[in-house]
């Protein structure tokens, strides 16, 4: 059953897209390949981890406000970084490696103003 995406406490609004929300599972490991050809792996944490994406397309300024706070929360608080998926599912997040921005692009349409975003995150490695 769908939920209604939540990000530190604050309801977000239902991905637009198709493809408007993306789970990614895999292990988190650096792989460097060395001089004379050989991989070395090295594993971060030993479980697999989610990485999300979610996408929204032409809502409103209010709802972008809703997204934005919410993104901000997010990088204001460290550790307790709760999101609930559209599956139902709960996760510690924070966004994904280097920190990338909210993608946000305005539209201005005969209706007012509308936003194109996304964001990305990423559970929380407890190991």
């Amino acid at each position: 059953m769908a939920t209604q995406p939540v990000l530190q406490g604050s309801s977000l609004p239902w991905p637009t897209t198709e493809n408007g929300f993306v789970e990614a599972y895999g292990q988190r490991a650096v792989n460097i390949e060395t001089a004379n050809g050989n991989y070395v792996f090295q594993r971060v944490t030993t479980t697999a981890k989610r990485e999300f994406t979610l996408e929204w397309r032409a809502v409103s300024d209010s709802d972008y406000t809703t997204i934005k706070t919410a993104f901000d929360a997010l990088l204001s608080t460290g550790g307790s970084n709760n999101f609930t998926a559209p599956t139902g599912s709960t996760y510690t997040v924070t966004p994904t490696s280097n920190n990338p921005p909210l993608d946000a692009r305005y539209i201005n349409t005969p209706g007012g103003a509308r936003w194109d975003v996304t964001m990305r995150l990423r559970e929380v490695s407890s190991s």
